[in-house]
């Protein structure tokens, strides 16, 4: 586990920890005492943010990738390109055997393999939860992307889960490890700026809109969206927020 300095946790720091203890908490329910020994990683949803987690977990010598899900194969197809690029450069010209890295639309059916010992979660964020509490239940440690849960529920019986099946379930809620916002925590707790009554939080960030339709979007050919008329209608209203009122998140074979 790297040594990190006080205040120097990046977000690259916080994701090459948590695979490390990811890993080391793999090869500790199978009872493994080498260190060399592969841990089998399993990844579900294969949008943007899992390109860079594939980056920052396939540092790990003994960790590799052996099955990926989503109900995109295009997606699939694309990461895919990224693992067999990262490990092109890792191997500095040296030629690696070939890992088969199988494509999964039904991330329940990758999760019924025996041979993943733990799963990555990058995707939808209103999938989180659920995937993570169905990870579990197969017997898998898990790495969820934040937000965890959208409701205090969710998180309930994410916590339970991992109880109740002793298993890892890490959340990529970096700042909570950082030393700075733990001791603004820890200065509000001492009471040195009274009894809070009221907190606000607010986050800005520099983003295109992702623009405003009022039509149907067309899903691509290479999406399964299950065969009803209501799951195979995607759309995005002209409202405020921008946010999906209808779609598809249940994956098919």
């Amino acid at each position: 586990m790297p040594t990190l300095k006080p205040h120097s946790l990046t977000r690259r720091h916080f994701l090459y920890a948590s695979a490390l203890t990811l890993a080391s908490s793999a090869l500790s329910a199978k009872k493994v005492v080498g260190a060399n020994e592969t841990v089998r990683l399993g990844l579900i949803g294969c949008g943007r943010r899992s390109g860079e987690l594939l980056n920052q977990f396939l540092k790990i010598s003994n960790v590799e990738f052996v099955a990926i899900s989503d109900p995109d194969t295009a997606q699939m197809d694309n990461r895919l390109k990224t693992i067999r690029e990262i490990r092109a450069k890792a191997a500095n010209g040296i030629m690696l055997p070939e890992t088969r890295v199988n494509k999964i639309r039904d991330y329940r059916k990758l999760l019924e393999r025996p041979d993943i010992d733990a799963v990555i979660v990058p995707s939808t964020n209103f999938w989180h939860s659920l995937h993570a509490i169905h990870a579990v239940q197969a017997g898998k440690h898990v790495y969820v992307e934040k937000p965890a849960t959208f409701k205090h529920f969710e998180g309930r019986q994410l916590e339970a889960a991992a109880e109740r099946y002793s298993k890892i379930i890490g959340i990529g809620y970096q700042n909570r490890s950082d030393p700075a916002p733990q001791e603004g925590i820890r200065y509000v707790q001492e009471g040195n700026l009274g009894k809070i009554r009221k907190v606000r939080a607010l986050c800005y960030r520099n983003r295109d809109s992702i623009g405003k339709i009022d039509q149907p979007l067309k899903p691509p050919a290479t999406i399964s969206l299950g065969t009803t008329a209501a799951t195979r209608r995607i759309c995005r209203p002209s409202g405020a927020n921008g946010v999906a009122s209808k779609s598809s998140s249940k994956p098919t074979t």
